[in-house]
């Protein structure tokens, strides 16, 4: 899969540079930049940030994971770089590990190093991963045409909750406040017995169609 990367929106594309990222993309222009209609997204200095507090507020705290942002999917997946494990998932890397943290269930994957992050991109596991195909599904049947810096498919029932990743289980959202009801969910659930049942969220989400 070759992605084919556009200028940021306007008034877009203030550079990112969080330390265990720096000045890669930056330098290249590539923050705030967009490929195939929002399929994978860099981050600028305006939804980095967004992003990184959700990362912080979750992944340290629960995951012992501490991580710092630079791109995201249209689900909001976010990829990082972190020195707490290496791409094989033991061993920790000090020139940093680009990992990706999902927010529909909070998991970690270890994807490879920073160096190798863009051609990475171009093999075809990355394709596979990002998830063109239901992307386009999900384009069709909630009539979006791309997605911007500011919106994701958001799930409005999470894994963690008993949710599937399927069409009808994620709503056009405002990014912010998706991750925002995530980190929220996923904090309280923490404090639940593990043979719980989950909760009825439905009175739960007016973040929904944000």
């Amino acid at each position: 899969m070759t992605l084919e990367f556009h200028r940021p929106e306007s008034g877009r594309g203030a550079p990112w540079t969080p330390p265990l990222v720096g000045p890669v993309f930056a330098d290249q222009g590539l923050c705030g930049v967009s490929a195939s209609a929002g399929l994978f997204r860099m981050h600028d200095g305006e939804s980095g940030p967004i992003a990184q507090r959700f990362v912080d507020a979750v992944y340290p705290r629960t995951r012992s994971l501490h991580a710092d942002v630079f791109g995201f999917d249209w689900r909001a997946r976010q990829f990082a770089v972190t020195r707490d494990l290496g791409h094989d998932d033991t061993v920790a890397d000090s020139a940093g590990t680009v990992v990706v943290l999902d927010p529909f269930d909070v998991s970690i994957t270890p994807w490879t190093t920073l160096e190798q992050f863009e051609q990475a991109l171009s093999l075809p596991v990355a394709e596979e991963f990002l998830g063109p195909a239901l992307f386009t599904s999900w384009r069709s049947a909630k009539d979006v045409s791309s997605l911007d810096l500011d919106h994701c498919a958001g799930a409005s029932v999470p894994a963690f909750y008993g949710g599937q990743l399927d069409v009808s289980n994620l709503d056009y959202n405002d990014v912010d406040v998706y991750l925002t009801f995530i980190a929220t969910l996923w904090l309280k659930s923490q404090n639940l017995p593990a043979d719980s049942t989950p909760p009825d969220l439905s009175d739960l989400t007016p973040w929904r169609n944000q």
